[in-house]
């Protein structure tokens, strides 16, 4: 269907970056390439507890620092979730964004 054709091509960048939304996928695409295709985190992020959902799946990542997580490749159709910092509202999120 034109639904699968379309997850074949992006991973989604669910929340956290300063562009949230659908990044185009390239082979050999890791991590932290969408997160910067998605302008980066935004200053509410918290990138330790960043969550890779794939297939159903969620596979819990720490992209706090350079190391095995953030070299994570990506497939197509993946989405990246990344949690607000402690006491802040999604509602002002959404409105800096």
């Amino acid at each position: 269907t034109t639904d699968d054709k379309i997850k074949e091509r992006f991973v989604h960048v669910i929340s956290g970056c300063r562009q949230n939304g659908p990044v185009t996928y390239t082979n050999g695409m890791k991590i932290l390439m969408a997160i910067g295709g998605a302008r980066g985190f935004n200053e509410f992020a918290q990138p330790s507890r960043t969550k890779l959902i794939r297939n159903g799946k969620t596979i819990k990542l720490d992209l706090s620092r350079i190391g095995t997580d953030s070299e994570t490749e990506l497939q197509p159709g993946d989405q990246i979730v990344t949690k607000f910092k402690e006491g802040t509202s999604s509602s002002i999120v959404m409105s800096k964004e």
